[in-house]
């Protein structure tokens, strides 16, 4: 199987928007950590979000949130597979309309 390397380059030439992708990368996190949140933990992660630096925050998500690190990478793997099927898909339209 052919792997292809996901870079800044690969994603500009693919015209996708690295802050969009850490927007949705963010989004994705954050609904599946208040998933699991009691309503005391969101009223919390909302206090720290709007008065906490990025560093108490990081602190406070990983001495909450079991497996933090697994699942921010489960999300970012989603990601890059979604891209990676779009760019194919696209690939696709291109070579049946004669575009490649």
């Amino acid at each position: 199987m052919h792997q292809q390397f996901i870079t800044e380059e690969t994603l500009t030439d693919a015209n996708i928007d690295l802050i969009h992708l850490n927007d949705m990368l963010q989004e994705r996190v954050g609904a599946e950590i208040t998933d699991t949140f009691s309503e005391s933990q969101i009223q919390t992660l909302i206090d720290m979000q709007e008065n906490a630096s990025d560093d108490e925050l990081s602190v406070w998500l990983e001495q909450n949130v079991p497996n933090l690190q697994k699942l921010v990478q489960s999300e970012i793997d989603a990601i890059l597979d979604e891209i990676s099927e779009e760019d194919v898909d696209d690939a696709d339209d291109q070579t049946q309309t004669g575009k490649l």
